[in-house]
């Protein structure tokens, strides 16, 4: 039986002139009071340093990751429609932090593309976690749909955005299936792409702000492999906030693209069919090609 986790990241920000900047919990840390959570065990010094935790229960943690607070489920949960509900009941914790932290000062912000004041962080960028927020790529991914792609660190001092990733985990109850996913990645992908990658671009209720992501992150291929099976890091996080309804269209799309890396002939066929319409829907944020293909192979 497929499992299903996600790690989507969201921002703390602060409105100036009625547009939100990003300050992130490195700078928290620094100048408003911010605390680790106690009690964590880190695998090492470097993990403290790039993702420290800072609210820890036995369903959820939040971390920083850059200058965002990423999301993480502490256990694989057994459709969609459970991991958007405890990612509800994270962003309801993370905002009752916020506001008994900083009052009203900050916000959670969860749309894809959030501003940031590069003059807020250079000053301080000589100590590792705030200098953290200021690259991209510093945990290699893949694409299966680029064959020469690489990620690289990129030093964005100048670069006045930061992006926010919802990416989905798919992992089994089965080895037998983990393995599957881990052999046959190309495919699986290009499979999610397909179900999953158009469908969450045509219920986006953010295109704007994911068609500028989309040329950073979010590629349509992009995934890691974790132990427990695929990490599609195409996502961003805007379909946190779609309604918890359509996390059965979610899950529907991540077990056809299952069921069809089992029968080949069937997973080449559709590859071959939609993946150009599914890579252009997802690059352009296409919302009316993305809900065509998926209506034609959900």
């Amino acid at each position: 039986m497929l499992t299903f986790g996600a790690d989507p990241e969201v921002f703390c920000v602060k409105f100036i002139d009625n547009e939100p900047y990003v300050i992130s919990p490195a700078l928290l840390e620094k100048f408003n009071g911010l605390k680790l959570a106690p009690g964590v065990k880190y695998l090492s010094k470097e993990d403290k340093i790039k993702h420290p935790v800072y609210i820890y229960n036995t369903e959820f943690y939040w971390i920083q990751d850059g200058v965002a607070w990423e999301l993480t489920i502490r256990r694989p949960l057994n459709s969609m429609v459970s991991v958007h509900g405890v990612i509800g009941n994270s962003l309801y914790s993370l905002r009752e932090f916020f506001l008994n932290k900083f009052g009203s000062d900050f916000i959670v912000y969860t749309k894809p593309v959030v501003n940031i004041n590069p003059d807020d962080y250079i000053p301080y960028l000589e100590e590792e976690k705030v200098y953290q927020g200021f690259i991209f790529g510093c945990d290699p991914d893949e694409d299966a749909i680029l064959p020469h792609y690489k990620c690289e660190t990129v030093n964005v001092l100048e670069h006045k955005l930061r992006y926010g990733g919802g990416h989905i985990h798919i992992g089994s109850n089965s080895n037998y299936e983990i393995k599957l996913m881990h052999h046959l990645y190309n495919p699986f992908v290009k499979l999610l792409a397909i179900h999953v990658g158009t469908l969450i671009t045509s219920l986006s209720p953010y295109p704007k702000e994911d068609k500028i992501r989309v040329e950073r992150y979010g590629m349509p291929g992009r995934f890691r492999r974790p132990p427990h099976g695929i990490e599609y890091r195409t996502p961003s996080n805007s379909w946190i906030n779609i309604p918890r309804d359509e996390m059965i269209l979610i899950e529907k799309g991540i077990t056809r693209s299952f069921l069809s890396l089992q029968k080949p002939e069937k997973g080449k066929r559709i590859i071959n069919k939609y993946l150009d319409g599914a890579v252009e829907s997802i690059v352009n944020c296409n919302q009316s090609l993305a809900r065509e293909i998926w209506q034609e192979v959900i």
